[in-house]
């Protein structure tokens, strides 16, 4: 579920264990002229970016890939990475790099699932996904070429769906939906974390339930076509229901009331003609998914 994240040390206690060892690949530690520290300093290892700061040491990066990376020898994330996964891949990181999981803050996360579905995901997000608390994605494109890639962007966070199958290649289909925090109090509500919470079942179940309430919170409708139709005003009515354009307006323009009603008039034209089956096939997978990894 965890992917990538960002968080810190306190420098006082760690800079010396960081900066005496090569494997971090520190660009400069000592600046030419005066040979005292120079901050910030830049490194990496494993895959995790390392910045040090005279109060604090900063690394990021994906767990997920750091502990394939030890582990399987793959550098890639379309495996599922359950919650005792997450516990073994922190405390490698913590025993590599030398610092303790107690003294860690959390600055930042992305956390996500893995589901195989049954429609090409780029269908699903080309055709089935309309909005997203009436705004559209902010980016809907390829991504780097590997796949159908859209994002809703909202001051503390990004909700991110792309077509994991195509980025790497793989023989079915398989869509990952995300959460990344911008402002990690998104989901810590203000309240300090350090790495330890992030293999909590009952914080994982939260960070869960939230994810599969974002899915219930899309706006989405399958496919259909004008021959689906008895009555001819459910199908105009249906074209302008799903024009994202319109929610996008109507958010702005019609007070809750009327914009709701709406909706309501939508949602009963979905079940009418069961075009909610996607949508609720990715409730149910992402769901499932989350209790199974979980556990």
């Amino acid at each position: 579920m965890i992917d990538y994240l960002k968080f810190t040390i306190p420098t006082s206690k760690y800079l010396d264990q960081f900066i005496n060892q090569a494997k971090f690949h520190f660009s400069q530690i000592y600046d030419n002229n005066t040979e005292e520290l120079k901050y910030p300093m830049w490194g990496e290892c494993d895959g995790m970016k390392i910045k040090i700061t005279q109060n604090i040491i900063e690394i990021s990066g994906s767990i997920h890939k750091y502990w394939n990376s030890k582990e399987h020898g793959v550098h890639a994330n379309y495996n599922d990475f359950s919650r005792n996964e997450i516990e073994n891949a922190l405390g490698k990181l913590a025993s590599d790099f030398g610092f303790s999981l107690e003294d860690t803050t959390l600055r930042n996360l992305e956390f996500g699932v893995n589901i195989e579905v049954t429609t090409d995901p780029t269908t699903i997000i080309q055709k089935n996904i309309l909005t997203y608390k009436d705004k559209e994605p902010k980016i809907n494109d390829d991504y780097r070429d590997t796949g159908k890639f859209t994002q809703f962007e909202f001051s503390n966070y990004r909700f991110k769906i792309y077509d994991k199958g195509k980025q790497f290649n793989l023989d079915y289909r398989l869509l990952r939906i995300e959460l990344k925090t911008i402002k990690s109090s998104h989901v810590t509500k203000g309240i300090k974390w350090n790495l330890t919470k992030l293999y909590d079942k009952a914080t994982l179940e939260d960070l869960g339930n939230k994810l599969t309430k974002m899915c219930t919170e899309l706006l989405m409708c399958d496919s259909f076509e004008l021959v689906d139709f008895v009555d001819t005003a459910d199908h105009r009515k249906l074209l302008e229901f799903t024009n994202p354009r319109n929610w996008v307006y109507w958010r702005s323009t019609l007070k809750n009331k009327t914009k709701n009603r709406r909706k309501k008039v939508f949602s009963d034209l979905k079940d009418s003609y069961e075009l909610s089956t996607t949508q609720q096939e990715l409730i149910d997978l992402v769901s499932q998914k989350i209790e199974e990894l979980t556990s």
